[in-house]
């Protein structure tokens, strides 16, 4: 497990330095809002620092993690481009590395670097295979890393390798097409969930404000009425009452329990709208975060008015 971390920190550097100071950042806020808020008895605004202590500990490693992301759809979508340009070189007599090589004149946009890096390797004499495994680690990409292998195999079997990569090259191009498709497809489902969730804030908050609260109040009702009926007398009311006395609703504790849930169920559906509208957790997060801050904020209000 730990050399997996280390493996996956050391590819995304950037993550790991906005998890540090993420946590930094929303520790001191933290311990500011714990030791001299708190003691204040300032309930709500407690609540709102508890919000920016939030803000501060999620948002920089989600805004890395979602523009590696994009970055890596751009680079899955610009890969294909490199794969014609190579079965060109091997179609006007290269061998691969000097096809590989060729395509340093054109621009891939963020693939580019990484281009740029395998050539290099190339030229200072590093293995083909290992130089083309170490290009394919370095993005990431479960795409890239099964038409590398492809591209290895044939490499290693002989053969006509252009109509290979054509190949791969094609059936990448077919697969992002695929991806495009089912994002298009399930914009629809994405709203609908968004809906969803802010349709359950809606009804947390009328059960909030207005069936705990009047439960609360006929209970204290229905015990005034009881002392009326026996004469006032307490001794008699108190053995009637039983335990009643003790099912008094404690508001203040419903309402942390809504607010719980309102994040819980805020980041899980959000999960669920980035895997299915984009097929990606890294994605999910990005809508995980924005209704779990919009739903504590929600009901850290709804609390204080």
């Amino acid at each position: 497990m730990a050399k997996k971390l280390h493996k996956y920190f050391k590819v995304n550097e950037e993550l790991f330095y906005s998890l540090i100071v993420s946590i930094c950042g929303a520790s001191i806020i933290g311990l500011f809002n714990r030791y001299y808020i708190l003691p204040l008895d300032q309930t709500l605004v407690y609540r709102i620092v508890n919000i920016f202590a939030v803000i501060v500990l999620v948002t920089p490693p989600t805004i890395v993690r979602y523009a590696n992301y994009n970055k890596l759809k751009t680079i899955e979508e610009r890969f294909p481009d490199f794969l014609r340009d190579i079965v060109e070189g091997l179609r006007g007599g290269m061998s691969l590395p000097l096809a590989i090589k060729y395509t340093s004149k054109n621009n891939y946009s963020a693939l580019t670097p990484k281009i740029k890096l395998l050539i290099s390797q190339l030229s200072w004499g590093v293995p083909f295979e290992k130089a083309i495994n170490n290009f394919a680690s370095t993005l990431n990409s479960k795409t890239i890393t099964r038409a590398v292998r492809t591209i290895i195999e044939a490499h290693r079997s002989g053969g006509n390798i252009a109509d290979v990569i054509d190949a791969v090259g094609t059936s990448t191009v077919e697969l992002e097409k695929i991806k495009r498709e089912r994002t298009s497809r399930i914009s629809s489902q994405m709203m609908q969930g968004y809906i969803i969730y802010f349709v359950f804030l809606g009804v947390m908050i009328g059960i909030q404000k207005f069936l705990i609260p009047s439960f609360s109040g006929n209970t204290g009702a229905s015990t005034g009425a009881l002392v009326g009926a026996v004469g006032g007398d307490a001794d008699i009311t108190s053995m009637m009452l039983g335990s009643t006395s003790n099912t008094v609703i404690n508001v203040e504790d419903y309402e942390k329990i809504f607010s719980h849930l309102a994040v819980i169920q805020g980041f899980f559906s959000g999960v669920v709208i980035g895997k299915l509208a984009e097929g990606s957790v890294d994605a999910g997060l990005k809508h995980a975060i924005i209704l779990v801050i919009i739903g504590y904020t929600v009901m850290t209000l709804a609390t204080g008015i």
